[in-house]
């Protein structure tokens, strides 16, 4: 019975320790938990240890399967708690439709013309009749207000061409 005692004691120390470790990666204790889990941990190996090198060795393998399980459901557990829900941000609730869009809807902007929104160093932001894309411009920085021309799509990278009177009646 002692040494069952024993035994599960050296299990509780390793569950509390890997418990312990993964609790520092949430809460700033400056290593106060750090070090409190790594002396549970040893302690525990000790524990197991006091029966010989056999049994100090099996519990040595005992511990390198339980501290991933106890970090596992650490893991999943704690966003879920009251501290979790605090300390964690929280997804963004998006509309449908609202995000980076498709290919083809962005190579459907081939030629358009539309107006920065943003200066373009040389990404910014453009308006295509009301449509909000990301862009890169061409060459140069393109100051924000000007007119733009669609000149290339490339998978997600929209290339814009800054218009002036002399390209203004071009398409």
């Amino acid at each position: 019975m002692n040494m069952l005692f024993m035994i599960l004691f050296g299990i509780f120390l390793y569950v509390v320790g890997a418990a312990l470790m993964a609790v520092e990666l949430f809460v700033p204790s400056f290593g106060l938990l750090t070090i409190c889990s790594i002396a549970c941990l040893i302690g525990g190996g000790a524990v197991f240890f006091q029966f010989g090198p056999g049994i100090g060795w099996i519990g040595v393998g005992v511990g390198f399967v339980v501290v991933p399980i106890v970090w596992f459901i650490v893991y999943k557990l704690f966003p879920h708690t009251a501290m979790g829900r605090a300390i964690m941000i929280g997804r963004p609730n998006r509309s449908k439709g609202d995000g980076i869009p498709d290919g083809p809807q962005l190579v459907a902007l081939m030629n358009r013309r539309g107006v920065t929104l943003s200066q373009h160093r040389p990404v910014g932001i453009c308006d295509f009749d009301g449509r909000r894309v990301e862009c890169v411009a061409e060459s140069g920085i393109i100051v924000k207000g000007k007119p733009v021309r669609v000149v290339h799509v490339e998978g997600m990278r929209v290339t814009v061409r800054e218009m002036d009177e002399s390209t203004e009646h071009l398409k």
